[in-house]
């Protein structure tokens, strides 16, 4: 995979690929926030919240909000 052809950056990619993991978590899990931000390489629930507005054009408390009411 070359970076440099999908034209972001580094951090970017990575807080991408984590953003999906923490998707996948909140659908398939009852943790919360606070947990699955840590446990998906984030420093807390507010950077997992950007990253996720950034992938998803949601935030990952619209995510468990969602998943809960299903």
């Amino acid at each position: 995979l070359n970076l440099m052809t999908l034209e972001i950056t580094v951090d970017t990619y990575i807080n991408n690929v984590r953003a999906q993991y923490a998707h996948n978590e909140l659908r398939n899990s009852n943790h919360s926030l606070t947990e699955v931000a840590l446990d998906n390489g984030f420093s807390g629930v507010r950077t997992m919240n950007r990253a996720c507005e950034k992938l998803y054009n949601k935030a990952a408390s619209q995510f468990k909000r969602e998943f809960k009411n299903k």
